[in-house]
């Protein structure tokens, strides 16, 4: 399993350090940069407004659907934004500021959650999927993972899927397998030596 993750995370996604709401209509848009290659397209059907757990007073958009280097993408920063693709880059690491507990949560998320290498408009269904994700992704990063608070708000933010049932079977699916792969963790470094976990190498 070790091995399986640090194979899938070398190669497997990319992440957005910041990412806003850069296009107001659901057609495919493209923006380049030096450092990546950028494709979005909204995953959302409305915006899903405040959501006070992550940002309080903030009133967010849509929810892009982004496919940076061909890989999916994800924003770490709730609330925080780009008004071009120059601010947009692929990191292996992709936070210094989060602790062990989260670069583990996160990495568990990556492995478990939507990815896609298809630039290409998403169906609903790849919408609703990439939507639980990325509010897994914040939720995670917002240090409010396994609480009331942190199903509240990917809550409000499945909400604004194609299918926000779907959607949110999807963040509960995934917040399930995240906690049994970290608790299992947490049991094998418990009753052996401690072993050195590279989060995204």
């Amino acid at each position: 399993m070790k091995q399986k993750l640090k194979r899938f995370m070398a190669g497997f996604m990319a992440m957005l350090t910041m990412v806003g709401t850069l296009f107001t209509n659901g057609t495919t848009a493209f923006a380049a940069s030096p450092q990546a290659n950028i494709a979005f397209w909204n995953a959302s059907v409305k915006n899903s407004g405040e959501v006070s757990e992550l940002k309080p007073g903030y009133n967010h958009g849509k929810i892009l659907y982004s496919i940076l280097d061909g890989n999916s993408a994800y924003c770490m920063n709730f609330g925080l934004r780009a008004d071009g693709g120059q601010l947009m880059n692929s990191y292996d690491d992709a936070s210094t500021s989060m602790s062990a507990q989260q670069r583990k949560l996160l990495s568990y998320c990556l492995y478990y959650g939507f990815n896609s290498t298809q630039k290409a408009a998403p169906s609903n269904s790849q919408c609703d999927e990439y939507i639980a994700t990325q509010a897994m992704v914040w939720v995670i990063v917002a240090d409010i993972f396994g609480t009331g608070s942190g199903d509240s708000a990917a809550r409000k933010l499945c909400n604004t899927a194609p299918s926000p049932d779907s959607s949110y079977s999807y963040y509960e699916r995934l917040r399930d397998n995240i906690s049994s792969s970290y608790n299992a963790t947490l049991q094998v470094l418990h009753h052996a030596e401690p072993v050195r976990h590279q989060l995204m190498s």
